[in-house]
């Protein structure tokens, strides 16, 4: 896809079809978020529309729609902002990772509107699967922190790394 920004500022997507003729199909406004084929097959569009900041990629409702029907909306989160830069879904559609807004590293479920924090970070991120690990850059920029399933955490640090030599990743 493709995100475009109209000339009244707000911004739209696009799905560009394969191979690429020039020409694309408008999905629907915001920002696209994720992708997510459903248990029954269908492929899910989850966009972030409502945009409250340009510049920090800001939005203050998470929709998912079916790829054939982009006017079958569905609200999916709407209880705080949501930074779109890293969320992510999960494979069941049930959980996001992402900022809500940043720097406050989060998972939400879907499902029942509960939010369970992280901590302050950035890139929050969640691995694929039926049983997602959500994780989370701090804000130094050097670790990465994994949330494992019961209650567990997992610090790893990245700035240590051969080529990086300490510095800020």
């Amino acid at each position: 896809g493709k995100r475009v920004v109209t000339k009244s500022g707000q911004p739209r997507f696009e799905l560009v079809h394969q191979p690429w003729n020039g020409e694309s199909e408008v999905l629907g406004a915001g920002s696209p978020v994720d992708i997510v084929k459903g248990a029954d097959g269908r492929i899910w569009i989850y966009a972030g529309r409502e945009l409250v900041s340009a510049s920090t990629h800001t939005a203050s409702k998470i929709v998912r729609f079916p790829i054939e029907e982009p006017n079958a909306v569905e609200v999916v989160w709407e209880r705080t902002t949501v930074g779109l830069d890293n969320a992510q879904i999960s494979d069941d559609g049930t959980k996001m990772a992402a900022c809500f807004p940043w720097p406050n590293g989060a998972v939400a479920n879907l499902e029942n509107g509960s939010l369970k924090k992280m901590g302050h970070g950035c890139w929050t991120s969640m691995s694929p699967g039926s049983n997602p690990v959500p994780w989370l850059f701090d804000g130094r920029h050097r670790n990465i922190t994994l949330f494992l399933p019961g209650e567990n955490k997992r610090q790893i640090n990245i700035n240590s790394a051969p080529g990086i030599n300490g510095y800020e990743v």
